[in-house]
């Protein structure tokens, strides 16, 4: 997706690749210019009708400690995937540092 100059590539993290999947996506959108890649993560049951294994929560604070650990701080941002589609220009996107940040708050450099 292209917005606001900017181009955003999305990613649904269900939870059935590890993080070091996401960091190398990471580390190759890093290499964009004016990219700014959104993961969404929800709860991860691998069978719909037992317990959810990892909630989304939880999946979506390895990819921020991950992130932070890799020092990609700046481009990454990731969001509970129902909150996202509900309303994408709220506040909801966080990125390694913690900041909320919305799409309109994205424009290119």
């Amino acid at each position: 997706m292209l917005w606001n100059g900017v181009f955003i590539p999305f990613e649904v993290h269900r939870g059935t690749q590890g993080v070091d999947v996401v960091l190398e996506k990471a580390r190759y959108y890093a290499t964009l210019k004016n990219c700014r890649p959104i993961w969404t993560v929800s709860d991860y049951a691998p069978n719909p009708f037992e317990e959810v294994v990892k909630t989304a929560k939880d999946a979506g604070s390895e990819i921020l400690y991950a992130l932070r650990d890799a020092k990609l701080f700046m481009q990454p941002l990731v969001t509970p995937h129902a909150k996202f589609i509900a309303n994408p220009l709220d506040s909801i996107l966080i990125s390694p540092t913690g900041k909320l940040i919305s799409l309109s708050d994205l424009t290119s450099t």
